[in-house]
């Protein structure tokens, strides 16, 4: 996992591999983001993601997902997450669990697939 001030996080996921590594680092996290898209539900890398806390509006974390799952580790508390692809932005209100490796799972869609001319 990598460090941002407060929130620890890893993104990935492309690949099996990647995939059971993030499932080994489940028990670490207490929220995951899982990335893809509404047409095909194929997974999605490349997603821009903001995460504010919901009392202070400060951001806690900005970064770029590399992979189409995310796991974090964030202080309990109440956060907005955005996630942007290809111009579509998508924003949920979440509360993140004070037991690390119960997860709040959040799935994100998006409707434009990058290998489509429509």
């Amino acid at each position: 996992m990598r460090k941002e001030g407060t929130v620890d996080y890893a993104c990935g996921g492309v690949g099996v591999e990647e995939r059971n590594e993030m499932k080994a680092l489940e028990s670490q996290a207490n929220v995951e983001f899982t990335f893809a898209t509404i047409k095909r539900g194929a997974y999605l890398a490349d997603v821009s993601i903001t995460i504010t806390d919901a009392k202070s509006k400060s951001p806690v974390l900005k970064t770029m997902a590399e992979g189409p799952l995310c796991l974090l580790r964030l202080a309990p508390g109440t956060y907005r997450v955005e996630a942007t692809h290809a111009g579509a932005t998508r924003a949920r209100t979440f509360t993140a669990s004070r037991d690390q490796g119960r997860l709040v799972r959040i799935g994100f869609g998006f409707p434009e697939e990058p290998w489509d001319d429509t």
